[in-house]
């Protein structure tokens, strides 16, 4: 062989080699979350049941409820449904969390878990086609359900979360390696070396934003103390690494995002927020947005009322001041698509503005 031969060679293997160390591609990525599997799963550690209606309801609890925080929202329409709170597992005192099966951070193996526990829950009793309600963290595990297996539920509503979470800004959502890097600079060690007295400065500002009741806040702020912390490092760093916008585009069953717009953010942080909102819709068809002014994302348990006026119309369903309605005759999904604000549309919402990397 000449040493030009050795040469080109030598090119090919370093050029083969970088290769196949790079970063891969934000669909490629996507890819492989979907496919993986956990091989010891933890269960949901616990639940509960409130209704008798024929509509059966998975409620994917936000870190910091317990499973009587909803009870309220799920006993307006008990005739109309049975809902299942379900709390994630990790997210109740005392339970020993996830055991994790990858050492990557940006791996979402907790996700991963929570939503084959969410599915072995529903074979266990079951349950068939339910709607996947998530709340919080319990949205970013309804997002990933919908893409993963688009066959579980008949429709899934997100209430109070973004498919792509800001970084370090309310205006900062980065995709691809960009959302990498980013995450790794801002967020990665001030999450991973967090000590107890920092976490529990965290959960006191968490609960604050979350909910207008002060009593709440408080049961908030004591059930996240309670938890182990690496259950709200685990499960935020992993929402952060998740850019779950492009799955969207290719969900088969319909999916609401009921997003909230808290009365506390600057102007500007509101703007973002609601550019965010309506660009996670924007030409995604089976994907319908209502977003709610000045709440905070508690909504469901804050103002259970103004939710329902977006989120019995998506399911099909219409209150009434006796025992209970029956589903209205229209079919046996909701229709997709559509963007509302509640309590006015706003202008731009007929054309929704592209983020700087363009709509995705």
């Amino acid at each position: 062989m000449t040493v030009r031969h050795l040469i080109v060679s030598g090119v090919l293997v370093v050029a083969s080699s970088l290769a196949a160390a790079r970063e891969p591609t934000a669909a490629e990525r996507t890819e492989a979350w979907v496919s993986m599997t956990t091989a010891r799963p933890t269960p949901i550690p616990a639940s509960a049941t409130h209704g008798s209606g024929p509509l059966a309801v998975l409620l994917l609890a936000d870190l910091g409820a317990d499973s009587s925080t909803y009870k309220d929202f799920a006993e307006r329409h008990g005739a109309l449904w049975t809902v299942h709170t379900l709390i994630l597992p990790g997210g109740e005192p005392g339970v020993r969390p996830h055991r994790l099966e990858r050492g990557q951070v940006n791996d979402p193996d907790w996700f991963i878990n929570a939503c084959e526990a969410v599915m072995q829950y529903a074979k266990e009793r079951g349950i068939e086609k339910p709607v996947v309600i998530g709340h919080g963290v319990g949205g970013t595990t309804a997002y990933m359900l919908a893409i993963r297996n688009p066959d579980f539920a008949r429709s899934t509503v997100v209430v109070g979360r973004l498919p792509a979470l800001p970084i370090g800004s309310p205006g900062n959502i980065p995709s691809g390696q960009m959302r990498i890097s980013e995450v790794d600079e801002h967020a990665r060690d001030q999450l991973i070396s967090m000590r107890p007295r920092d976490y529990r400065a965290q959960t006191a500002v968490l609960a604050a934003d979350r909910t207008v009741n002060v009593d709440r806040a408080d049961l908030i702020r004591r059930r996240l103390d309670a938890l182990f912390p690496i259950v709200y490092t685990r499960y935020e760093l992993e929402a952060l690494y998740l850019d779950l916008r492009d799955g969207l585009t290719r969900l088969k069953t319909p999916l609401l995002i009921a997003g909230t717009i808290s009365p506390e953010l600057s102007a500007a942080a509101r703007e973002h927020q609601r550019t965010a909102l309506l660009n996670a819709a924007f030409e995604r068809p089976m994907v319908s947005l209502e977003i709610f002014e000045g709440v905070r994302p508690w909504i469901i348990v804050d103002d259970p009322a103004r939710l329902d006026a977006s989120l019995l119309p998506f399911l099909g369903l219409e209150a009434s001041t006796g025992a209970g309605a029956a589903p209205k005759p229209s079919g046996d999904e909701p229709a997709p698509g559509g963007q509302t604000e509640s309590p006015a549309p706003s202008p731009a919402a007929d054309t929704p503005p592209a983020p700087a990397e363009g709509p995705r």
